[in-house]
Parts: C-alpha cells; sequence; structure tokens
C-alpha cells in the first residue's frame, strides 16, 4: 500500500508520529487532507487489531487526540509508512543510490565513501552540488545517524581521514537538535594490549531478539583487531540491517589507526547462514550485502574510539555497559 504522505517523510530525520497528531488536529495544515486520505485508506479491522494489541501503549501515549480509534489510526499509519521507507531504504542502498544520479559523479571511491574535508562542513550533513546530503542511516530509525554524525564532526581533520556515505534519501532535510548524549571516559587498555588470544562476547536483548557480538583478535606483533555486529531479528531484516563496527588498535602508541561502520543486508536465506556462525569464525566473511557508512584512518585516541562506538551503536545499552564496565578500569 503506497501512501501520500510517504514522500514527505522520506527525506526528513522526522519521524511521522512527531507531527502526525498535530496535523490531523490542525484543519489548515497544508498536508491535513492527504493525511485524512491515507487515514480512510486504512481498513477499520487492521485498526482494530492495532488497538487491542497496543491499548497499553495508546492510552500512555495519545494526549492530543480524544478518539481512541483515530489515534490508533494515526499511530498505526506512523507505523506503516515508516516501515515502508525503511524497505525502499534497503533497496535503494543495495541498488547503490543515490550515487547513480550524475551530481554524484568523480566524488565518491569504490565503497560510495565521499572524502570529508575542512571546506565540507560536515556537520549533520554534507553539502554537494548546493544540495544537502545527510549521513546514511544505520538504523530503521529516522534520527539513528544523528548521535555519530556529531562525533564525526567532532574530530581533528588535521590527524584523520575521514570518509562518509550519504543516505539514498536524506536530501535538504530539517536539522534535529537532541539533548542526548553519549557518556565516554579515558580507557584503561592494558588487558586489550597485552591480549595473545582472540576475546569474544555476545549479548541478546530477549525484548527484541536483537544479538550483538564482539571480538579483539591480536594480528601480528603490533595490532588488534576489533569487530561488533549487532543482528536484528529474523522478521526484521527486511526493514533494517546488522549494525557493524571494524577498527584496528595499535598496542605500541596505545591508538586507534583505522575505524569503519558499515550495515550489512542480509535476506532470510543469508541472515540463517550468518546466524550459524560466531563472530570469530572467517566463514561471515561474504555473507550478507555490507554497506560502508563511514570510514576513518589515521590517529583515532582512544576516548574518541570509545564516543564513537557507543554513538554508533546508540540505544543499545549492553554494549554500552561492555565498555563501561568491563573495560575501563
Amino acid at each position: 500500500m503506497e501512501f501520500k504522505l510517504k514522500k514527505y517523510f522520506a527525506c526528513d530525520v522526522l519521524s511521522p508520529l512527531l507531527i502526525l497528531e498535530d496535523i490531523y488536529n490542525n484543519k489548515n495544515h497544508t498536508l491535513h487532507e492527504l493525511l485524512l486520505e491515507d487515514m480512510d485508506s486504512i481498513p477499520i479491522e487492521d485498526v482494530l487489531k492495532y488497538y487491542h494489541k497496543n491499548e497499553e501503549k495508546i492510552n500512555f501515549l495519545n494526549h492530543k487526540v480524544s478518539d481512541k480509534m483515530i489515534y490508533s489510526k494515526i499511530m498505526l499509519l506512523c507505523e506503516l509508512i515508516s516501515n515502508s521507507i525503511y524497505e525502499d531504504r534497503l533497496k535503494a542502498l543495495l541498488n547503490n543510490e543515490p550515487y547513480t544520479k550524475k551530481e554524484f559523479k568523480d566524488l565518491h571511491d569504490d565503497e560510495n565513501l565521499i572524502q570529508v574535508n575542512k571546506t565540507s562542513k560536515f556537520h549533520d550533513s554534507i553539502v554537494i552540488n548546493n544540495n544537502r546530503y545527510g549521513l546514511c542511516l544505520p538504523l530503521n530509525a529516522f534520527n539513528s545517524s544523528y548521535w555519530i554524525s556529531q562525533e564525526l564532526n567532532g574530530l581533528n581533520l588535521d590527524d584523520i581521514d575521514l570518509k562518509i556515505r550519504v543516505d539514498p534519501f536524506l536530501k535538504n532535510f530539517s536539522s534535529l537538535i537532541l539533548k542526548s548524549t553519549v557518556f565516554s571516559a579515558p580507557l584503561n587498555w592494558e588487558d586489550i594490549r597485552f591480549l595473545k588470544n582472540n576475546l569474544k562476547g555476545q549479548f541478546k536483548d530477549y525484548r527484541t531478539d536483537v544479538v550483538t557480538e564482539y571480538l579483539w583478535h591480536p594480528r601480528k606483533r603490533n595490532e588488534i583487531v576489533f569487530t561488533c555486529e549487532e543482528l536484528p531479528s529474523e522478521d526484521e531484516i527486511n526493514l533494517r540491517g546488522s549494525r557493524y563496527f571494524h577498527a584496528i588498535f595499535e598496542k605500541n602508541s596505545g591508538k586507534f589507526i583505522h575505524a569503519d561502520g558499515s550495515i550489512k543486508i542480509y535476506d532470510k536465506k543469508s541472515f540463517k547462514k550468518r546466524c550459524n556462525y560466531s563472530i570469530d569464525n572467517n566463514e561471515i566473511n561474504g555473507i550478507g550485502k555490507e554497506i560502508k557508512i563511514f570510514r576513518i584512518d589515521g590517529n583515532i585516541p582512544k576516548d574518541k574510539f570509545s564516543s564513537l562506538i557507543m554513538s554508533y551503536f546508540y540505544w543499545n545499552y549492553d554494549l554500552r555497559d561492555y565498555f563501561y564496565k568491563n573495560i575501563i578500569k
């Protein structure tokens, strides 16, 4: 089912839920009639089913719409529009959008990353041919690139080489200001620096079935490779990819010399294959389609690494607790 408001929300970082109530209550809003048309297209039996499944949440959130069925229809419409956009984003990334457009010719490398320099003025976006493009969303959440964008923006471009991938939809979007921060403190890396064998671990969120795996892998004489992947539940692989992070730690200098963040897009077959292996098994290489979102090469201080990874995996509380409780000493 295609909704008339879908195009409006696809190119923004604002969730439909943030403004659909206001649009409904404001008959003079330019999108009011389109909203009513989209709401009318939803079968009433679907609305009733949604209400009975989410009654507690609906009663808690609803403050502006007196009719619970109307509010349920607004909530359901938000979910349907959002999921449709998430599905389209994965398809667009697999089709290499937006890099098929002429304005991106010769601007990106073979990983579809664009060089960021001091003249690029990257904050939450980068300007290309007078159009403002946002960092590719790593998760099926409209604002999921916000925190990692802030961390990338704070890097010293004199010390590192930074490349990013732009989102296929986020073009000339509204700026978002959030008052949430990621806690980060200087790390004690002595245990990691003297690591001789693989160190791996796994977390599982039993509410969502999201599984997170991490691995510290000693390589050569002076390097330790860190990898981490947050695997979605099987019923969400059509909406989101996994969040994947890779970094190289230099033991002698105590600094990171590389870090990159990606998403890996799976279909049902490749997802089941990936779930058969642990993160320390080389068989996982090449499973799924990897979409690189950013890459950093150069001098990355340990505290910046901590901020980067916790910002990239925002909402992953197990990973945050792991870094804070088990590494910081």
